[in-house]
């Protein structure tokens, strides 16, 4: 959420240092939805993946759908799910499937289960910590969609999220410097080569 940030940075402020006498791990989630789509006959069938990012408002690149844990949440699923609806409109059930990595969900896409797979947690270098002993850590969940249920999902950039878009696995590796926000590189890297 948007204000999540000024909230953190509030909280933060209002602190005093006997309180917080260490650096803090501020923890936020992020999301990727993604859908396998495979079109012709044999010989000459065209596959590939594509993942749903969001740009923010001002801003060239894509990044993942997300945001702050707020407190409120019960768990970091709970957040990945309310940040999913809050910037999308998608909603999904806060389930957690564990026990796989993001290859095995790209091995196995006839996935009928809507849930967050979660593929790891990772150090994100957001330019508004740069200069701050505090540091961003995320989890990065997978949500797969089937081809065929694209059509009854109504997406719509809400919060602070101005666009919404589907890119190709193959767009994203050849053109992945020039489409995705310099702090969220290490989280497609984690998706795409593992797909």
């Amino acid at each position: 959420m948007a204000h999540d940030l000024d909230f953190n940075n509030e909280v933060l402020k209002e602190l005093k240092p006997e309180y917080i006498p260490y650096p803090v791990a501020l923890r936020t989630v992020d999301i990727v939805p993604f859908y396998y789509k495979q079109e012709g006959s044999w010989p000459t069938i065209n596959s590939d993946f594509y993942f749903l990012l969001g740009r923010k408002p001002n801003v060239d690149k894509w990044q993942c759908i997300g945001g702050f844990v707020d407190p409120s949440d019960d768990s970091a699923e709970i957040a990945a799910s309310r940040e999913l609806k809050e910037e999308t409109g998608m909603e999904i059930p806060s389930t957690l499937i564990l026990g796989v990595s993001a290859r095995d969900i790209f091995e196995a896409v006839d996935f009928d289960t809507y849930g967050l797979f979660y593929i790891g947690s990772y150090k994100i270098d957001d330019e508004r910590y740069m200069k701050s002993s505090h540091k961003i850590i995320t989890n990065l969940y997978l949500v797969p969609i089937l081809y065929e249920h694209l059509h009854d999902i109504n997406l719509k950039p809400c919060d602070d999220i101005e666009e919404l878009k589907w890119f190709s696995k193959k767009e994203l590796i050849e053109r992945k410097q020039e489409i995705i926000v310099k702090k969220h590189l290490n989280l497609i890297d984690s998706i795409l080569y593992n797909a």
